[in-house]
């Protein structure tokens, strides 16, 4: 099933991301807790660096290549 997906900002809340990816807000809040996400501080508000981790992801793509 392909899902297209655009992405408008950098960062989004974990319940954001977890809607984009679908996953559960707690499987996003595990990930995170284990470094698997990357996450931007605002204060206190925790937010998914969706930048950061696209990026993590396209490097790894072409290492595999």
């Amino acid at each position: 099933m392909e899902k297209n997906l655009t992405i408008t900002s950098p960062v989004m809340t974990k319940k954001a991301f977890a809607e984009c990816s679908g996953l559960r807000e707690d499987q996003v809040r595990g990930q995170i807790e284990r470094g698997y996400i990357p996450v931007k501080y605002i204060g206190r508000l925790v937010l998914v660096n969706v930048a950061l981790l696209m990026l993590e992801c396209m490097e790894e793509d072409g290492k595999r290549r």
